[in-house]
């Protein structure tokens, strides 16, 4: 219709720094918010105590524009303390690897770099989600302790699908089954004959990956399964 829109999210969960995922993360905003308020304030042209306050000052206003409650503030405050955190760290830790001859760009360290980021965009996902500051509090001690919260939710949560949770393993099993079949006929012969040494040579890489993407889909599936089972939520921008 002639209307050309930018870029909001670029995969951010796949960042390995928290400097990155908000690269990633709600484009638009970012750019107004370092254009419009970090840029005037002086950006970090005025040495590395000032942009650190400057950033702080971005993330607290970002989470202000969220919702006018200190919940947002705080959420605001630790994404703010988390790259301030990575921008004083990034050079003593670029030369510890150095010298400890690590590869910060390896496939081990780099699944590690998401995880951890992955780890704190969920917990400051907490306070964003938190009606008020008490229940952020709440919310983390029972992260912590309260082990038998939600047993047996998940058994209603599947009844609700009408679906038991062994009919959903069953399911599941299925959709791994026709994965792995359509992978080990990838390399029939023009006679029709499975070389089975030329498969079998793959199998463990098929396996891998076959696990990896249905271990994804058997979180959908649980996720879609606890979905239907609790109130359908409003479109949150509706508060803002």
């Amino acid at each position: 219709m002639g209307v050309k829109l930018s870029k909001n999210f670029d995969k951010p969960l796949s960042s390995t720094s928290f400097t990155e995922f908000f690269r990633r993360w709600h484009i638009t905003l970012n750019q107004w918010f370092a254009q419009y308020v970090y840029i005037p304030l002086g950006g970090n042209r005025r040495g590395t105590a000032r942009k650190l306050l400057n950033t702080m000052i971005v993330f607290a206003l970002c989470g202000l524009w969220h919702g006018a409650n200190w919940t947002f503030v705080i959420w605001g405050l630790a994404a703010g303390m988390f790259i301030c955190i990575e921008t004083l760290l990034k050079k003593p830790c670029k030369k510890a690897c150095g010298r400890l001859g690590i590869d910060t760009g390896g496939a081990g360290i780099t699944l590690l770099r998401r995880a951890v980021v992955f780890v704190l965009f969920v917990a400051c996902c907490i306070p964003f989600r938190a009606r008020n500051i008490g229940e952020i509090g709440v919310a983390f001690s029972r992260l912590f302790t309260a082990w038998n919260f939600g047993s047996g939710l998940f058994t209603g949560a599947f009844e609700s699908l009408g679906m038991s949770a062994m009919q959903l393993l069953l399911l599941l099993c299925c959709l791994v089954a026709m994965g792995l079949i359509y992978h080990m006929t990838e390399d029939v012969q023009s006679d029709g004959a499975l070389p089975l040494t030329g498969v079998y040579a793959r199998v463990n890489y098929n396996i891998n990956m076959s696990l990896y993407i249905y271990g994804i889909m058997a979180v959908a599936l649980c996720w879609l399964a606890l979905l239907a089972n609790s109130d359908v939520s409003g479109f949150a921008y509706f508060q803002f």
